[in-house]
């Protein structure tokens, strides 16, 4: 049983995104910063972190295998949400046997008329 699909999970989660330029380039807005707020978060929480480098190597290959998911600039953007997760067979109080750190995204739109 995954703790992370009910109440007293141990995981954490941050989120970025990345935009598409009118050249078609990619902009990844801050991953350093994100992964400093997870190594803060995760040492509260006594969780292993992923390093710096691991980090951002995740988000960026996550990023390039779903380049044609990026919508066209002033579009969108594509939501990056890298997860860090208790996971291992436990029932109870106490901290994961083991954890898991993955990336996902998903296409969005802009919340703005101005995008």
């Amino acid at each position: 049983m995954n703790r992370l699909l009910n109440v007293e999970n141990q995981a954490m989660y941050e989120g970025t995104k990345v935009h598409r330029k009118e050249d078609g380039r990619l902009l990844l807005f801050r991953p350093e910063q994100n992964v400093i707020r997870m190594k803060f978060g995760a040492e509260r929480m006594c969780m292993p972190s992923p390093s710096i480098d691991k980090f951002v190597d995740a988000v960026k290959q996550t990023v390039l295998a779903n380049k044609r998911r990026v919508p066209p600039s002033g579009k969108g953007s594509l939501y990056i949400r890298p997860l860090l997760m208790g996971s291992g067979q436990i029932l109870g109080l106490g901290a994961a046997p083991e954890y898991t750190f993955l990336v996902y995204v998903s296409p969005v739109g802009n919340y703005f008329k101005e995008g």
